[in-house]
C-alpha cells in the first residue's frame, strides 16, 4: 500500500516481502482490504453535543488517533451525559473538539 492509495493490493505489499523474517511460510493474499480513517478538515476529532440537536453527542473524526484519544473522548462524552459538560476541567479540554466550530463556519459561509 503506497501513499495516496485507497485500496490494498498484492503489488502494494511487494516492498514488504524482504522484511518478512526467514522461516515464516509463504503467504498468499486472496483479496485486499483497507479501511478509510474519518478525518475532519482541521484534523481534530469532533467530540461533544451536536448544535441544534437535543440529546445528540458526537465522537468521530479521530483518524489514526482513535485509540490514543479514547480516554479524553470518554471523559468529554461522559461529562456531557452526566450533565457536567461545562465543568471547568472538561470544558477547557473539550473546547477545541466541539462540533460548534463547524456550525460557526457554516453560518459565515451562508452570509457570503
Amino acid at each position: 500500500m503506497g501513499r495516496g492509495h485507497r485500496s490494498a493490493s498484492p503489488a502494494g505489499h511487494r516492498p514488504l516481502r524482504p522484511r518478512v523474517p526467514a522461516g515464516l511460510p509463504p503467504a498468499s493474499q486472496p483479496y485486499g482490504w483497507t479501511g478509510l480513517r474519518p478525518m475532519t478538515p482541521d484534523g481534530l476529532p469532533v467530540i461533544g453535543p451536536l448544535p441544534g440537536k437535543e440529546n445528540v453527542l458526537v465522537a468521530s473524526g479521530h483518524g489514526m488517533l482513535g485509540v490514543t484519544l479514547a480516554p479524553v473522548t470518554a471523559d468529554i462524552i461522559s461529562a456531557n451525559v452526566r450533565g457536567g459538560g461545562q465543568g471547568t476541567d472538561t470544558a477547557g479540554t473539550a473546547r477545541p473538539f466541539s462540533p460548534q466550530r463547524f456550525a460557526a463556519r457554516r453560518g459565515r459561509a451562508a452570509k457570503r
